[in-house]
């Protein structure tokens, strides 16, 4: 999970605006800001990355287990443990 409190500004992945939107609807997602969607967006984006090579490692009989995106998926390491 991305541990960034912020992250340096890069474009997000086109391949990954279906999926995107998608997840926002699944989790009611809205955002005040086209900054803070951005934010969340990168996030998000880090987020499946690490879960797909999480999920190719345990393919591989490195983990027991699978990993997925849920609602916590925008946000980073510091916000979840302070709701966790």
């Amino acid at each position: 999970m991305a541990s960034r409190s912020t992250l340096s500004p890069r474009p997000r992945d086109p391949s990954l605006d279906s999926a995107w939107t998608e997840w926002k609807t699944k989790h009611e997602k809205q955002y005040k800001t086209e900054e803070e969607e951005n934010f969340r967006r990168i996030l998000w984006e880090d987020n499946l990355r690490w879960i797909e090579q999480h999920n190719k490692e345990y393919s591989e009989g490195k983990h027991t287990y699978t990993k997925g995106l849920n609602h916590f998926s925008d946000l980073t390491k510091e916000e979840l443990s302070k709701i966790c």
